[in-house]
């Protein structure tokens, strides 16, 4: 009966002082209560919380139990792992006494008061201040700023930037202007930018029932950016207006072909000998022999300024294999209809109608020049981007950049030379925003007269390179999306050959002048009215879009002039590799992994990553490339086959 005695003792003290909490069986229950000589806490926590309901006589009980209690409890432990008769034989009024009394520890558990500890005191080791301001603050002005601070919630910099102000030696309180919206109004003096808008339609079915089927698209001119850049002297002397140059390492525009090539930024004739040459034009020159070549670029070297020539072959120079009478005999001729070429250490021969061709062959803009008035060409860079509001992917918004690639690279990647000039809003599409912008770059391909701090200048600028993620990439190239048949923008692999490396991309390689017979053949189909599934037919057999992109009414090459991002195509490979990798983890998993990351040590100008679990949705692209660089640590130390589950183990097994 020893252990009856037992259990109405530990009833007694639980009842009372509430302190023990249920558990899953009879082992935990006695262990709870005897397994350190931690518990005698329970009997000073218990009185302290209730001094004010317990009389004089509850605690001499109180202190009799706890005495009774030291006295028993290695007794009461030894036989607590003990089967006897007496146990079996009262196991069930023993379990009825447990239940009951579990039950009641349960109620009163919720009943129970938080325990509440003083985080913060804010009146220790305060001396009060003596004064009219007293006692807790020593004047007036001190008062003053603690109550501005305490009700409108100053940041610690605009606090700091107020100090600064009020202690500089030119401040004057006289001076202070008292309704702000006189001070507001003063931005009007300023020469700030002027923002147009206009009126763009909104679709439908990207947006909520209550959406209106117009709203304002707001733009900045490029010309007036252009002004503002060309008036900064500093930023304007570090900018490059000459040639091309030819370079070992190929960091800045005027080293690429582009620059180099197009007589819309690069130079476009020269006078040797009282002879005029121009790029584009063919001529005959003397290496070993009279050659025939033609003039790409005129560029500056080391040694001075170059003609840099493409090379043209005879017949009887082929190679072997497609040496023959008939290529011969047309050489002889003057005849020029193939293009020699290597693929994978082999020479082939292509027909010269799939080539680039040459920009003076497309230009068609007459770029007029003054003998007696400075000339600039501006290259313009066009950054499109569509990003979520408040990290929100559905309510987008498109922003429209400009960069100028007549600047460095190292000040081309400082923000404060990113220009705003425009956001396409949600629901809009590009196009629409974009028809004011597209007209005054057409006007500037042709050349306007600007006057830069008393000077004259001759300006002409032209679209250069348009930077853009996949999707918004192949939109701009009037090209099918990457989900499409034939999704590049750059080729014609189509879907099931985009891991061939033998996959000849010279031969089937989307050329301009090739893409725009298509475009316009597309436009006849429209014309004729054709049926939808006619035309969307002839799209997917071209990979092209139904409707071309407004871009294309400015002079340039769409395959060439819209590379590939590297840094969203790598960056969205991540961001899927992230995404598959916690779709096979187990909860275990899950939590291993998240108590390996949160003590994972991390470079310190890293800022702290949302939890990659339940927020990988929202991180931006820098975010999934920063986990990437720790995934392999994290893995390494936190996942094991138990965390992975059944079926994708067993896929992984295979």
């Amino acid at each position: 009966m020893k252990r009856i005695r037992s259990k109405k003792i530990i009833k007694k003290i639980v009842s009372k002082r509430r302190v023990i909490s249920k558990v899953s069986n009879n082992i935990q229950r006695e262990e709870s209560f005897y397994i350190s000589d931690d518990n005698n806490d329970i009997f000073s926590t218990t009185y302290s919380e209730n001094n004010n309901t317990n009389s004089n006589e509850s605690l001499q009980e109180t202190l009799s139990d706890r005495s009774y209690y030291e006295q028993n409890k290695y007794n009461e432990t030894e036989s607590n792992f003990t089967t006897t008769s007496d146990t079996l034989s009262n196991s069930d009024q023993s379990t009825q006494l447990l239940t009951t009394n579990f039950t009641l520890n349960e109620t009163e558990q919720q009943n129970r008061k938080p325990l509440q500890t003083i985080v913060e005191n804010e009146t220790t080791n305060f001396q009060p201040l003596s004064g009219e301001y007293g006692p807790y603050f020593q004047n007036f002005t001190e008062m003053l700023l603690f109550t501005w601070i305490t009700k409108h919630m100053i940041t610690t910099k605009a606090y700091e930037d107020l100090v600064c102000i009020l202690q500089h030696p030119d401040f004057r309180p006289e001076h202070v202007i008292k309704n702000i919206q006189q001070l507001r109004l003063m931005r009007k003096r300023l020469p700030l930018q002027t923002i147009k808008s206009h009126s763009v339609p909104i679709q439908n079915m990207k947006t909520p029932s209550t959406s209106t089927p117009f709203k304002n698209a707001y733009t900045i001119s490029v010309t007036e950016h252009i002004r503002r850049v060309l008036c900064n002297k500093e930023l304007r002397s570090q900018m490059y207006f000459g040639p091309g140059i030819e370079a070992d390492i190929k960091s800045e525009f005027w080293h690429g072909d582009i620059w180099q090539e197009s007589p819309l930024f690069g130079q476009s004739s020269i006078q040797i000998n009282q002879v005029i040459f121009t790029t584009g034009s063919f001529i005959k020159y003397q290496d070993k022999g009279t050659r025939i070549g033609r003039i790409i670029a005129i560029v500056s070297t080391s040694n001075g300024t170059k003609l840099k020539i493409q090379l043209l072959y005879y017949g009887t120079e082929l190679p072997g294999n497609f040496t023959s009478s008939l290529r011969i005999k047309r050489a002889q001729n003057g005849e020029l209809w193939e293009i020699l070429y290597s693929h994978e250490g082999r020479w082939k021969i292509r027909d010269i109608k799939l080539r680039n061709q040459h920009p003076s062959e497309y230009i068609k803009a007459q770029i007029t020049t003054s003998q007696n008035i400075p000339t600039l060409r501006l290259m313009l860079d066009i950054y499109y981007d569509d990003f979520g509001t408040f990290r929100n992917t559905y309510h987008s918004l498109g922003g429209i950049y400009l960069q100028f690639c007549n600047i460095p690279l190292q000040l081309r990647k400082q923000l404060k030379n990113h220009f705003v000039l425009s956001f396409v809003p949600f629901g809009g599409e590009f196009d629409d925003v974009m028809k004011p912008i597209v007209d005054e770059i057409k006007n500037l391909e042709r050349g306007i007269l600007i006057t830069i701090n008393g000077e004259k200048l001759w300006l002409t600028a032209a679209l250069g390179v348009v930077t853009a993620d996949l999707p918004q990439g192949n939109d701009l190239a009037s090209t099918k999306r990457h989900g499409g048949n034939k999704g590049c923008r750059s080729c014609l692999v189509p879907k099931e050959q985009l891991t061939d490396f033998s996959f000849d991309i010279k031969l089937n390689a989307r050329y301009h002048h090739i893409t725009d017979e298509k475009i316009e053949e597309l436009n006849i189909l429209v014309q004729e009215s054709a049926s939808q599934k006619t035309i969307s037919k002839y799209c997917t057999k071209h990979g092209l879009r139904k409707h071309p992109s407004i871009l294309d009414q400015l002079t340039w090459n769409r395959h060439l002039q819209v590379p590939q991002d590297a840094y969203h195509a790598v960056a969205g490979k991540i961001q899927r590799l992230m995404e598959c990798t916690f779709s096979i983890l187990k909860p275990d998993g899950e939590v291993a992994f998240i108590n390996y990351w949160k003590n994972l040590e991390t470079p310190a100008g890293w800022y702290k990553l949302p939890n990659p679990i339940k927020h990988r949705n929202s991180f931006m692209f820098s975010d999934c490339l920063r986990l990437a660089m720790i995934m392999p640590f994290l893995l390494q130390r936190s996942l094991k086959a138990l965390h992975i589950k059944d079926l994708e183990l067993t896929s992984l097994q295979k």
